[in-house]
């Protein structure tokens, strides 16, 4: 279906309230997000730069050469400016201590095919917290309660997130010393011992753990059933 031209607007640098309404339609048509009529400054403020480099001269301009145009990067771009990228370590704290002491295992004693992986699936996975404190959470658990008879090899995480930026970040696992300030306290001080290793004012997920998680972008308004089937989904990030 065509959307034909977009109707003219004001010509200056600033959004006006339609050029606002385009741009709303445009982002919750790309990637689901919507915006209320309280965030024109938001999408204003993360679109300005985007505008000035592509020399557009108006957000209506602009608007044309990201629907009409053939540059596929100035939409990834867009998307990317757009979306929020908020996460930190083990948010909430509650959560992950009922992930690691009732629902993973739950998990660990249900009947399941022979060589088959407990799947889980981190969706939004932003630069990568959340998929890595699952399996950080999976390896003390593994530590902890041997009765158990798994490993985290019997495990398998999928983190995925629209932003290649932020996906390329996680798969890096280097963070600096405000994210991992963000989420990292004293309860989890035994982990941050045992599973990052520090180096000058960065911190690094161990090797051990970034190999359990396989980072895939994706865009969850597409077609995921390549994924396969999941025993657990994590859509915290996705929610907020």
């Amino acid at each position: 279906m065509s959307l034909g031209p977009p109707p003219q607007y004001g010509s200056g640098p600033g959004m006006s309230d339609g050029e606002f309404a385009l741009f709303r339609t445009y982002v919750e048509r790309e990637c689901a997000i919507s915006m209320g009529q309280d965030k024109k400054y938001l999408i204003e403020a993360r679109l300005g730069r985007l505008l000035v480099e592509t020399g557009a001269t108006s957000y209506t301009e602009f608007y044309r050469r990201a629907v009409y145009g053939q540059d596929v990067g100035l939409r990834n771009r867009i998307i990317e400016a757009i979306t929020t990228n908020e996460t930190l370590w083990f948010r909430d704290t509650h959560p992950f201590v009922a992930l690691r002491d009732e629902v993973l295992v739950r998990l660990a004693t249900q009947p399941r095919r022979a060589g088959a992986p407990i799947r889980i699936w981190s969706a939004g996975c932003s630069t990568g917290q959340e998929p890595y404190s699952v399996a950080m959470i999976i390896d003390d658990m593994c530590r902890r309660r041997r009765e158990l008879s798994v490993s985290p090899d019997d495990f398998e995480i999928v983190a995925t997130d629209i932003s290649s930026a932020a996906l390329t970040l996680a798969q890096m696992g280097r963070y600096d010393r405000i994210a991992m300030n963000r989420g990292l306290g004293e309860e989890w001080a035994e982990l941050r011992a045992r599973y990052f290793e520090t180096r000058g004012a960065v911190s690094e997920v161990i090797p051990e753990i970034r190999r359990r998680v396989r980072f895939i972008r994706l865009n969850l308004q597409d077609d995921f059933v390549h994924l396969g089937r999941f025993h657990l989904t994590l859509l915290r990030y996705v929610l907020i």
